[in-house]
Order: structure tokens, then C-alpha cells, then sequence
């Protein structure tokens, strides 16, 4: 097994993880959230884990291939920046000591969405991640029929079968949609805690950070061997407003102040940046803001600022050599920050695709991406 783990394609969450995602007809299955495409829909969880598009890509890696839906990771790494793969390295060797990667009869960790609820819109979703998003997609694609996108919340897939969650020890609750809108987060943690208890099993949120949770949550939190919120935050002040619409952001501080002096003692936070074209001028004031204002929890914990790029409409993948030397210059005290320019290509081509869908969104919402961010407009 160690000559596994020496492949190109390897990782962890091919041989222990689930991730899936709620539609309105069927269910897609990958093997994280990060991945590229799907290798199963419309069967079973345990189907999946057993099925041939996953037993292919074990089968790819064990043949010293590279994933093409790993691409992502791939990507990262070539930049030096930290990829889920090498995360996922770290809480399985490190944290949960568990570094054998033997085919397993169920899954050890699962990537759980629960379809598109949401109260927000934020400028970089759609509405196969927020049900706020589809009145607004429907003007800008008045041709596109929008009833994929219609759903209850309740239409989610359950999960109950005690043989396969017996050796569950990590739950990602990820998007699309806000999973703190939705009782199948409650659910899921309750029916694990039925089949083997909670002291062993680590949670992580991924959470815009405007919604609170009951002290019920709180209390089965609590049961939790370790339960990790990652707060959505892209910019501060008006620009976060901009760029998560529907948020305000006094009010989302106050919530995350919130959970900072409300939250049992077995948890940690974390703050998710997305950057690409809305933001990434701005990212050395993210950055002190969270120096300054929520560097730790109320325990002396870190929280750490993660910046994962934008994929999509909103994925910034190349600027001009004057727009690379600003920034270069801009965050010559940020290594963090100048590392990200990696990713990024110098190219002398106009940014047409994006400037249409913005000012095209901006038109429908009444706001002006020009008028917030003046300087970065005008070097895109």
C-alpha cells in the first residue's frame, strides 16, 4: 500500500471519501467536492461507493494515472498552494490516524449537499447553488428553462443504513445552498449518532455566515468529537455586500460573534475567501481585517483565512503584465496573497466574458461594480 500512496494520482479521498450532491431528479456522486464531474448518479449512496465509476478511478490511480477530475488539486499544487488532497493527507495521516487506504466496504468520510436552498445570491453562484439566485437567472437567461432549479428543501437524499455509516468519522456539509437553512444536517449527525455515537466523528461547515443555529444544535454539536465552521467571507464593507447580495455585513459580523462566544468548546473556525475577477485587487484588506478583528476563537485557537480559487464565470485566469506588476507591488508584504498570482497567466486580451455578465448582472440588481471597485476596473 505505501507504493499506492507513491502514485501520481493518489488520494485519500478516492479510497475513503463520498461526496454528494441533492438535485431536483437524482443524486450525482464524486469522490470529493472539489472534484470535477461526476462518476455515478441516480443510485444509492452505497451503490455508489461500490459501482463501477468509482472502482474506475481506483483502478486509474492504482495504474499510476492523474485524475482528470483532480485537475483542480493538480493546479493548486503547480502553485504551491495548499490543494484538498494535501488537506485531506493531513486529517487522515495526522488527525485521524488512519493512513490505510484498503478498499473499504463503506465510506469513511462524506461531502454532503443538501440541494439549493439559500438566502442569499451571492454575484459568483447560479441557481443550482441558491434557490435567491433563480428570479435573477431568469432575466438574464429569459431562454433557459429555470424548473431544474425549483425544489423543496425537503427533497434531499436521507441516509439511514446503519452498514453505511458504521465507519463514518467525518461529515463536510458543503454547498450549494446554506446547510443551517435545512434540518438534513440535524438529521444526518442524529442517525450517525444512532448507528455509533459521535465522539469519534469531525464536522466541518462550509456557511455563509448570516444564519444562527438552535441550542438543540449546539447540544448535539457538542456530542461531536470536533465541529469546524468555515465562514464565506470574500471582502469586507460594501464590497462583501456586493459580492454576497443579500448580506449585510454588520449584521454577518454580528453572527459570526455570534458563534464565536456561543459555540461548545470542541470547535474551530475557519474564513473561506473565493477570489477571482470581483475581489482579488482588494484581498490585502480581507487580510487585515482578519488579523485584526477574528485571528482566533474565544479559546485561543486560530482561524485561519483560506483563499480558494473562483471557478466558473467569475474565475480569473489570466491579467496583463502592468495589471501583474500592480499586483506583484500591491502585495509585496503578503506572501499569502502573491502567492495566488501563480494561477494567473499574463496575457494581453481583454476580459470581454466578464465585463458582459457583470454589467448584464449589475443592470438586473441596480448596483455598479465600476463605482464600488474604480481602481480594479479600471486596470481589467
Amino acid at each position: 500500500m505505501s507504493d499506492l500512496k507513491k502514485q501520481p494520482g493518489f488520494c485519500y479521498e478516492i479510497f475513503k471519501n463520498q461526496a454528494f450532491w441533492s438535485f431536483k431528479d437524482t443524486v450525482g456522486y464524486n469522490p470529493c467536492s472539489f472534484y470535477d464531474g461526476y462518476i455515478d448518479t441516480g443510485v444509492t449512496p452505497a451503490q455508489a461507493w461500490q459501482g463501477p465509476g468509482h472502482l474506475e478511478v481506483i483502478k486509474k490511480v492504482t495504474n499510476g494515472e492523474l485524475i482528470p477530475g483532480c485537475h483542480r488539486c493538480y493546479k493548486q499544487e503547480k502553485a504551491k498552494l495548499v490543494s484538498r488532497r494535501q488537506s485531506s493527507k493531513n486529517l487522515y495521516e495526522n488527525y485521524l490516524k488512519d493512513d490505510d487506504v484498503s478498499k473499504t466496504d463503506a465510506p469513511v468520510a462524506i461531502d454532503y449537499s443538501v440541494g439549493n436552498l439559500c438566502n442569499l445570491k451571492c454575484t459568483i453562484c447560479h441557481p443550482s447553488s441558491s434557490s435567491k439566485w433563480i428570479s435573477d437567472w431568469s432575466k438574464l437567461y429569459p431562454d433557459k428553462n429555470m424548473d431544474q432549479y425549483l425544489y423543496r428543501k425537503d427533497q434531499y437524499i436521507t441516509i439511514e443504513d446503519p452498514e453505511y455509516l458504521k465507519n463514518i468519522r467525518v461529515i463536510h456539509f458543503h454547498g450549494g445552498g446554506d446547510p443551517l437553512l435545512s434540518d438534513a444536517h440535524i438529521k444526518l449527525i442524529q442517525n450517525v449518532e444512532k448507528v455509533k455515537g459521535l465522539h469519534e466523528v469531525r464536522i466541518f461547515y462550509n456557511v455563509n455566515a448570516t444564519n444562527r443555529v438552535t441550542p438543540e444544535v449546539l447540544d448535539l454539536w457538542s456530542r461531536c468529537k470536533l465541529v469546524e465552521l468555515y465562514f464565506s467571507i470574500d471582502d469586507v464593507g460594501e464590497r462583501f455586500e456586493y459580492q454576497r447580495t443579500g448580506a449585510k455585513w454588520q449584521q454577518t459580523l454580528d453572527t459570526m460573534y455570534w458563534f464565536r462566544d456561543n459555540m461548545p468548546v470542541n470547535h474551530m473556525f475557519n474564513i473561506n475567501c473565493v477570489w477571482g475577477y470581483l475581489n482579488l485587487y482588494y484581498l490585502d484588506e480581507l487580510y487585515l481585517w482578519h488579523k485584526e478583528n477574528f485571528a482566533e476563537n474565544r479559546l485561543g485557537d486560530p482561524v485561519e483565512l483560506i483563499f480558494q480559487k473562483c471557478l466558473g464565470t467569475y474565475s480569473l485566469d489570466w491579467v496583463s503584465s502592468n495589471t501583474m506588476n500592480v499586483l506583484v507591488n500591491k502585495f509585496s508584504k503578503y506572501p499569502e496573497i502573491s502567492n495566488l498570482l501563480a494561477m494567473l497567466d499574463v496575457e494581453e486580451k481583454p476580459h470581454t466574458k466578464f465585463w458582459d455578465i457583470v454589467r448584464r448582472t449589475d443592470n438586473i440588481r441596480n448596483l455598479d461594480f465600476c463605482k464600488l471597485c474604480p481602481e480594479w476596473s479600471k486596470l481589467l
